[in-house]
Order: structure tokens, then C-alpha cells, then sequence
């Protein structure tokens, strides 16, 4: 069976308009398919599972040969620039390409900074490119401390592995400063895995996270920050993002395509987002939005249900991406 649900709890339910797409992937080659079928694609979120996944990576992986550190992130490179060459080619005025640095769960914020120095070293020699690519950080204590920094070097930031409220607003603190230094910000909660992912014993309605959150930036008068649904398996979850406030949805290919074969259709005002009976609402919560980024922190850190000041789903995001990195990457031990 499943249970129905109607995120009825912002304003941005009816007549929202349609957020921009993103395809959620590194392959050119499948970026423009989706392009030349008609999708007004507007930019690309990356991560190391996806850069796993690129044609000449996952031959590495099937060959069981992994590459240094530098080589891999060299190829990192020239995935985003071959993915930056698509969509300059058919959207110009693209919005961005989110490149994420290595981070796992024992990253200090210093050592978080100076990977992301890495990656961004890789584009020195393309200045035309800075305002198009977005560093992707965790919304933990450590990405945000990052993340202004970065921003104060005039680099966008994409702030992942969004599971609640309070991350979202620790990350909308942590960037305060963005409108001053003209830089773009998102944030970007995980749909489909919240639906998939126990936090609590319980899974929880991703659709109702992109409302919550939605609906705490509207209250608290935030407007420097993008929402950017990610973790979207399916049409039904890109439909429920657009009704729940979404300004960009990014997807996999295959939920992209799924949306392609049914017109591109608008909203429906009758739509109702459908979950797994299993999964249960995520309730609307009044956060305090007079506290600063070092109070966000300490509540954080003593949050009972987190893992070291992180959420549970935030720290086997971190995990799983660094699993996928080190398929294909050697190890210092290597």
C-alpha cells in the first residue's frame, strides 16, 4: 500500500513556478542526450559516486585499477570542463556545476578548506568558469565554517547532504555574507534518501523536508539561499519538490527522462506526493533564527540524536561517497 500526502503547509503549494533542472550526473555524453530531447537543462551537481559512475572511471573500476590522488582529480577536471562545453553549447547563461572536495566524517574544517583549494587550483587557468562552479560542501559544522571562507574568496557554494531543518540553517547563517561578495548559494536537501534511509527507526518524507525548509527561509526572511532538491528516483519526487517550493531540482538521467516522456507537464494543482506507507511526515519545527553560526554549532554538537555533532544520514552520505571514491583512487598506504 501507500501512503498519500499533501505537503499543505507553504504558500509556494499553489501556482509555484517552475523551478530550474539540473541533471545529477558526470557524463557529457548523457547530458546532452537529455538536451537535445528537449529539457532546458540549466546546470550539473556532481560527486565522487557519480564521477564513479563516468564511462572511463567505471572501466578503472571494472579493471580493479586505481589512479593517485592528483591524476584522479585531474580527471575530475576535465569531466566538468567536457560538462561545462555541453551546456555553454546550449544554454549559455547556465547557472552552475557543483564540484565536491574530499570529505569524510574525521575532516577537520582546515583540512575540508584545503581540499576544496585543491579542486578549485584545478580551474586557475579558466577565470570565465568561477562564477559557474559551486563548491559542494556537507552542512555540518566543518562544510560551514568552509563555506564562508569560500565565500569571502567570491565562490559559490552548494551546501549537501541536507537531512533537517537545522542543517539548512546553520547553512543559510554560514553564507549570510553571500549577496555582499555577488556569489551564488544553495542548499540542497536529500529527498529520495530521506524516503529510503532509516533516521530514528523511522524513514521520513523528503517532499515534506523541501516544505519545511521552504517555509523556515520564507519565515525568517531568507532569500540569498537557493533550494536545490536533489535524491530524486522519480518523476513523482520531482513533482513533489516543484509543489514544495524547490527554485532548481536536480536528477538522474532516468528521472529526467521519465519527466521528458510525460511532456514536461506543469504542476497540477490536484497533485497529492505519494510516499511508502512505511514513511512517516516530517513535522514543521519554530527554530530560533537569532542565534549565530558558532550557537548553531554548539546546539548541534549537542544534539542527543546526532553523531558528533552531525546527522546520522549526513555521516553515511560522507561514507558512501568516499567509498566510491576510493575504488578507483589510491590510498596513502597505495
Amino acid at each position: 500500500m501507500m501512503a498519500e500526502t499533501l505537503t499543505g503547509k507553504s504558500e509556494h503549494l499553489q501556482a509555484t513556478p517552475r523551478p530550474l533542472f539540473f541533471y545529477d550526473g558526470a557524463d557529457p555524453s548523457v547530458l546532452q542526450a537529455l538536451l537535445d530531447g528537449g529539457l532546458p537543462i540549466m546546470g550539473v551537481t556532481t560527486n565522487p559516486t557519480l564521477v564513479a559512475q563516468h564511462p572511463d572511471i567505471s572501466a578503472l573500476i571494472e579493471h580493479r585499477q586505481k589512479i593517485p590522488e592528483q591524476e584522479a582529480l585531474e580527471r575530475y577536471r576535465g569531466i566538468v570542463l567536457d560538462l561545462h562545453d555541453v551546456l555553454v553549447k546550449n544554454n549559455p547563461g547556465y547557472h552552475s556545476i557543483s564540484v565536491e572536495p574530499y570529505c569524510d566524517e574525521n575532516t577537520t574544517a582546515d583540512q575540508l578548506q584545503t581540499n576544496a583549494e585543491k579542486i578549485i587550483s584545478l580551474f586557475e587557468d579558466k577565470p570565465d568558469m568561477k562564477e559557474k562552479l559551486l563548491i559542494k560542501l556537507p552542512a555540518t559544522a566543518e562544510g560551514c565554517r568552509v563555506a564562508g571562507r569560500l565565500i569571502e574568496q567570491g565562490w559559490g557554494v552548494n551546501g549537501t547532504l541536507v537531512f533537517d531543518q537545522e542543517s539548512a540553517l546553520m547553512w543559510a547563517e554560514a553564507t549570510k555574507d553571500a549577496m555582499q561578495h555577488d556569489v551564488k548559494v544553495v542548499v540542497s536537501p536529500f529527498v529520495g534518501r530521506s524516503e529510503k534511509q532509516e533516521f530514528e527507526g523511522k524513514k521520513h518524507n523528503g517532499v515534506d523536508l523541501v516544505a519545511n525548509i521552504r517555509q523556515m527561509y520564507d519565515n525568517a526572511g531568507i532569500t540569498h539561499v537557493g533550494i536545490l532538491a536533489a535524491s530524486i528516483p522519480g518523476e513523482s519526487q520531482i513533482y513533489g519538490s516543484w509543489q514544495a517550493g524547490a527554485d532548481i531540482i536536480t536528477a538522474p538521467a532516468k528521472s529526467l527522462r521519465e519527466y521528458m516522456v510525460h511532456g514536461q507537464e506543469d504542476l497540477s494543482a490536484e497533485f497529492h506526493y505519494i510516499t511508502a506507507e512505511d514513511v512517516v511526515p516530517q513535522v514543521y519545527r519554530s527554530l530560533d533564527f537569532g542565534l549565530n553560526l558558532d550557537e548553531l554549532i554548539q546546539q548541534a554538537q549537542l544534539n542527543p540524536v546526532y553523531l558528533n555533532g552531525r546527522h546520522p544520514l549526513a555521516v553515511k552520505g560522507l561514507q558512501a561517497f568516499v567509498n566510491d571514491w576510493y575504488k578507483f583512487v589510491q590510498t596513502t598506504e597505495t
